[in-house]
């Protein structure tokens, strides 16, 4: 008996419970009280569940964000900082987006965002808080885009959270406490969703009409394409045809600027956007809103399909999401974000869009300027730009594989091959198959910008001019033949130009003109013949022929295309 005493108070004891731990602290990026030279990236929200902020500096470090953050109690924490290294999916050398983070002054050890393959988190060690607050800064080290998600500050050295994505969203909502169905607002009469001029014409035409009005914008700043941030210019053409009115309200706040880009940024008046928005008493504006969710009623009105009752916005600097109420909604955002979330029937038009556009402005300096080094960059031609493009026979197998940072999902509508290969990244499995002789159109669902064409041919003699502006088709037999040409800038919905071809002889040279297609003539000649220098035009990228009876293969022609063209074209 004289050890049962013991023995049950030690029972006891192992029963109590220990002290609750405190929970982590989480830091977004976005909330940073000041940016510095970072920029917040709203593009990836629907993949990232958040914005980000990045170090865009052109190869100059930008200057340091900034922040305090308040902590539990003074003592260690351990830090853990959510970054990407942005090359790391090719396992390209270098690492461009590296930066450190300091915590009262002092810089920690690690350089961050230079290792790994995609968002994770990186352990940057552990900190002493003398008190209750801490000052953060972000330190850019290369200018190259690296980006921070968010922190976490721990104090239970053991804690590591996962990089997983879904378990990282719903870590944010634990830790931040954001309540599982969002706090509504009181119902709008009209919704309006996307803040670039459709938008803005909207939401003021509907204000006025004495609609109570909501524009959401996931963007500081209104004008969509047309602000100081992406800087199209608008170019007049609002008043004219049967209903020159129609074009009244854009013209109160259409930029004046004297190109695109322009020679400062001020010039696409951003303050005359948001300044005409609120004037009108009917229109509330939510700036940086980002709408990613919607609610369906239970049943749709009568004479519609689907029914909204409201559209959940994030704000892309707190993380809180709202969800806007509304009878009548509007979805202006560029990409039918709002119908394709409510199940409504698509459609994207192949033909007629901006195509793909690089813009920048080049500055004359009293001295040389070093180009950075980038070891990391891929290594484009003048054959890759403008228009990413290929010719292979019927029957060719074709990847595409992703080596960007971002998920793609490449389609095409296109006759002679539709075929879509939804969101993904790296090397899709299977790859496709052309097997029927046309043009591919290709494009992808989430970036329009995006495009490409492939040529079918079924014929062995093709082929693309290059960097000399002609091209050589080795042992093209004598005998008739039907030479088609092709090019990007052709009209659209123009066919292939075909005309008849004899070949009798060996260095035989081809004159091509395209109606529609302007730009520099260019030879085509046969192997077994001298080389033939470029003419002074030309205006065909892709030439394909076949025979006179038409059928595929055997005899059948020969083509060219040249990438120096459609950049001479300025497509």
């Amino acid at each position: 008996m004289k050890f049962a005493l013991p023995l049950a108070l030690a029972l006891v004891l192992s029963r109590l419970p220990a002290a609750a731990a405190t929970a982590p602290v989480w830091v977004e990026a976005e909330s940073f009280t000041n940016h510095g030279g970072w920029v917040l990236d709203t593009q990836f929200i629907d993949i990232m569940g958040s914005a980000y902020l990045m170090a865009h500096g052109m190869g100059q470090p930008v200057k340091d964000a900034t922040t305090t953050v308040s902590v539990p109690a003074a003592g260690p924490y351990r830090v853990w900082v959510r970054t990407k290294n942005w090359v790391g999916p090719w396992n390209a050398p270098g690492s461009p987006g590296r930066f450190r983070l300091a915590v009262d002054g002092k810089a920690l050890d690690p350089e961050f965002g230079a290792t790994g393959h995609d968002w994770r988190w990186e352990d940057g060690g552990t900190v002493q808080a003398a008190g209750t607050t801490l000052e953060l800064a972000l330190k850019d080290l290369t200018g190259f885009d690296g980006r921070l998600d968010a922190l976490i500050l721990s104090e239970d050295p053991a804690f590591r959270p996962s990089d997983d994505f879904k378990e990282t969203a719903q870590l944010r909502r634990t830790l931040k406490q954001l309540p599982e169905v969002a706090p509504e607002t009181v119902e709008y009469d009209l919704v309006v969703v996307g803040g670039g001029y459709a938008g803005l014409g909207a939401a003021i035409s509907g204000a006025r009409q004495g609609l109570k009005v909501a524009l959401l914008q996931n963007r500081p700043v209104l004008g969509g394409n047309g602000s100081s941030e992406i800087q199209v210019w608008a170019q007049g053409g609002t008043q004219r045809g049967l209903f020159p009115n129609l074009g009244d309200i854009v013209e109160e706040f259409a930029d004046r600027a004297g190109n695109s880009p322009a020679a400062s940024p001020a010039e696409f008046n951003d303050q005359l956007k948001e300044k005409v928005v609120r004037a009108e008493p009917n229109l509330t504006l939510f700036l940086n809103t980002h709408v990613y969710r919607v609610e369906l009623a239970e049943a749709a009105r009568p004479g519609y399909r689907i029914s909204l009752l409201s559209v959940t916005g994030l704000d892309v600097k707190t993380g809180k999401e709202t969800r806007f109420r509304g009878k009548l909604f509007s979805d202006c955002t560029g990409h039918a974000t709002v119908g394709a979330l409510a199940g409504a029937s698509q459609m994207m038009e192949e033909k007629g869009r901006m195509g793909m556009s690089n813009m920048w402005v080049m500055k004359k300096t009293a001295q040389p300027r070093p180009w950075p080094e980038t070891p990391w960059a891929l290594p484009l031609g003048l054959e890759d730009f403008p228009h990413p493009k290929a010719m292979v026979t019927t029957g060719t197998r074709v990847s595409f594989p992703n080596f960007d940072t971002v998920r793609h999902h490449v389609y095409s509508f296109s006759p002679v091959k539709k075929f879509e290969i939804k969101l993904y990244v790296g090397t899709p499995a299977a790859p496709v198959v052309f097997d029927e002789p046309g043009i591919a159109v290709l494009g992808c669902n989430i970036h329009d910008q995006m495009a490409a064409w492939i040529v079918i041919v079924a014929t062995p003699w093709y082929g693309s001019t290059g960097e000399t502006g002609h091209v050589s088709l080795p042992q093209v037999p004598v005998g008739l033949y039907r030479l088609r040409a092709w090019h990007p800038s052709l009209p659209v919905g123009a066919s292939a130009s075909d005309q008849a071809l004899r070949v009798d002889s060996a260095g035989q040279q081809v004159v091509v003109r395209l109606a529609g297609a302007t730009g520099k003539q260019r030879v085509v000649q046969h192997v077994h013949g001298p080389a033939v220098d470029d003419i002074d035009s030309v205006n065909s990228d892709q030439l394909a022929a076949a025979d006179d009876a038409g059928q595929r293969g055997g005899r059948a022609g020969f083509g060219i295309g040249h990438a120096h063209v459609a950049r001479r074209l300025r497509l």
